[in-house]
């Protein structure tokens, strides 16, 4: 009987962890929509002025600056498709049906997707402070911020 309990003891952990690698991960999908579109920027305040970046299905972007009505558009690059499916992913990783939309601020951040026919939009007061529901939302944007800097960078070292 001894033995039965101690064979137990030792056999619970690795039965335990045998089940847990049998369950399956949320599914990602690796494909980008052809008619993904993203869209993230920020502005407001006394002046009304914005300025955003749009990433195209095929990674290329376009800069907008501008009040309502009124943008200014140049085209800045194409991402890689690398880093275009790690945005992907972390799009679907972030943002949902369910994702709060927040509330804006005095000077305030979006991030807007549209993809498979379905469209996203968040928005968060900019600054220190993000809700802790849009933190995750918040790294997206700046993930997405930091891919389109890189690029903004290289096609200036090129000039």
């Amino acid at each position: 009987m001894a033995k039965l309990v101690l064979l137990t003891f030792i056999l619970l952990p690795v039965l335990a962890c045998s089940t847990d690698s049998n369950r399956q991960a949320p599914q990602v999908k690796t494909d980008i929509p052809a008619d993904l579109q993203i869209e993230f920027g920020e502005g407001g305040g006394f002046t009304g002025l914005w300025q955003g970046h749009t990433i195209a299905a095929d990674g290329s972007i376009t800069r907008w600056t501008g009040a309502a009505g009124e943008k200014k558009e140049d085209t800045l690059g194409t991402l890689s498709p690398e880093t275009l499916a790690e945005i992907w992913q972390n799009i679907q990783n972030s943002l949902s049906p369910r994702t709060s939309s927040g509330q804006p601020g005095n000077m305030t951040r979006y991030i807007r997707v549209r993809a498979d026919s379905a469209e996203f939009t968040v928005q968060w007061p900019a600054g220190p402070g993000t809700p802790d529901s849009l933190k995750s939302v918040a790294a997206l944007f700046d993930r997405c911020l930091k891919a389109v800097s890189s690029l903004e960078k290289n096609n200036s070292t090129r000039q």
